[in-house]
């Protein structure tokens, strides 16, 4: 596991991973997720933004050097909610130079998220055109949904959650979010933390 764990570096970017507008800002997000659990990459994502001020080009150099340095022979685990967003923000040139990165440095995998499938990945034209392999998740039904309540809740160590869902009066709080929810996975998640 220790060696797997120095060949893997995970970058776990945020739901919304406000202000991307390039692929530089994009960089730099991933950067600085790495930084959390490395706080040795901190002087040099500094010196980054310094040189950005003074030059958006050898910036974007600089980062990209900066990750393939960092991340070396191994692999690097991008992992992403809200695609869609992220390559709004990105824009069609920022999608192009993501590509291109990936095809010279292909220490990349990703795994990503979206509501739906969007044109960015699904025109022909666009630069990530068959790159992923899509998975579409069924709506769950309640059985369903109440398991993966129940999974989330002893993942995340709350015995008492677990119990509280097999008791009549949290079946019905379930089924109540089973009725709002409408079988969306993603739901489901977020209210098991109310």
């Amino acid at each position: 596991w220790k060696k797997a764990r120095t060949h893997l570096k995970i970058a776990f970017l945020n739901e919304e991973e406000w202000g991307v507008a390039s692929f530089l800002d994009f960089l730099m997000r991933i950067l600085e997720t790495l930084e959390k659990s490395d706080a040795t990459l901190r002087s040099r994502i500094d010196a980054v933004y310094s040189l950005h001020e003074r030059d958006p080009a050898r910036a974007l150099e600089a980062a990209e050097a900066l990750l393939v340095e960092y991340v070396g022979d191994g692999t690097l685990l991008l992992i992403c909610e809200n695609l869609k967003d992220l390559f709004d923000g990105l824009g069609a040139e920022g999608q192009q130079r993501w590509r291109a990165f990936i095809q010279e440095h292909p220490f990349w995998t990703i795994l990503a998220t979206a509501p739906m499938l969007f044109s960015g990945v699904q025109l022909q034209s666009s630069a990530f055109y068959g790159f992923f392999t899509i998975r579409k998740l069924d709506r769950l039904d309640f059985e369903g949904a109440l398991d993966l309540l129940k999974r989330k809740a002893e993942h995340e160590g709350d015995p008492e959650l677990t119990a509280k869902l097999d008791t009549p009066v949290g079946r019905a709080r379930a089924r109540a979010i089973h009725h709002l929810a409408g079988g969306s996975h993603r739901v489901y998640v977020i209210m098991s933390d109310f």
